[in-house]
């Protein structure tokens, strides 16, 4: 891999107009090397536009995950990140993984799907009634996640809106400062603790009871890693789906061929 000599430039590129990208991104696979850019915060950092060039990073030891909570490394937002399974390397990462992976058992998903069904339908009856123009990410996408996540986690629905304030904050790149993205994710963690209390004081059939009894039972999970794989359920747990349903309905209106193909036969998606 080369590196390319002009200026960094600022990222991310933010100069496409509606759904469309910036022309910068087309430009930037077509760079040979890395790209060299600035972030939000004026910091530099190489940028991998590849696939060959992000394998070969991602499977490079020496792009540790933990060590960069030591330096000062590329990130979104001002606000750093702090220690919990997305900032950490195996063998730390796999044990984080394979319990977290306990607690979604077939049983535990197959539990949510009537759930989901029922809430999918009341958000499109709800849509279909308010009529046109509606934003899909906010009034679908978005509230179908975080409403299974908590569900998972055992958070009392009064609650619900303010998870979803917190969640936003963590994953916001410039709406916030570093000192607003700090107090959010301290309010979060707060709160995360007292409901691990209030779970432990009060076993339920959840993922969060789950957790607790494999840290209770010398799992090898500590307090704080309790707290923080929490928070990260919740944030990584909604954002994929949440970006990804408005992905896909994009993609089925540029395919018109494709969603009439599916009208015609729902049982496609199952292939898809």
């Amino acid at each position: 891999m080369t590196a390319t000599d002009h200026a960094p430039l600022a990222y991310p590129f933010n100069s496409g107009q509606d759904l469309d990208l910036s022309e910068a991104y087309e430009r930037a696979r077509e760079t040979p090397g890395l790209l060299r850019v600035r972030m939000p915060y004026g910091e530099p950092a190489w940028l991998a536009t590849r696939y060959a060039d992000a394998r070969l990073v991602l499977g490079d030891q020496r792009f540790s995950r933990a060590l960069s909570l030591d330096h000062d490394e590329p990130r979104a937002s001002e606000g750093r990140r702090d220690s919990g399974i997305l900032s950490m390397d195996p063998p730390d990462h796999t044990r984080l993984r394979s319990l977290v992976a306990k607690a979604f058992t077939v049983r535990q998903v197959e539990k949510l799907r009537p759930q989901v069904r029922e809430l999918t339908a009341s958000l499109l009856d709800a849509m279909e009634a308010a009529g046109p123009p509606v934003d899909l990410v906010d009034r679908y996408a978005l509230p179908i996640p975080v409403a299974v996540i908590c569900r998972l986690l055992g958070v009392p629905e009064r609650d619900r809106p303010q998870f979803r304030v917190w969640s936003d904050a963590a994953l916001s790149t410039s709406s916030l400062t570093a000192a607003e993205f700090d107090r959010n994710r301290e309010e979060l963690r707060a709160y995360m603790a007292e409901l691990i209390a209030a779970h432990r004081a009060d076993p339920r059939d959840d993922l969060m009871t789950a957790l607790i009894e494999a840290r209770d039972h010398g799992d090898r999970l500590s307090e704080l890693e309790l707290v923080d794989l929490c928070v990260g359920i919740l944030v990584a747990g909604h954002e994929t789906t949440a970006t990804q349903i408005p992905n896909f309905v994009l993609t089925l209106l540029d395919h018109p061929q494709a969603l009439a193909q599916l009208r015609a036969d729902p049982a496609l998606i199952t292939q898809a």
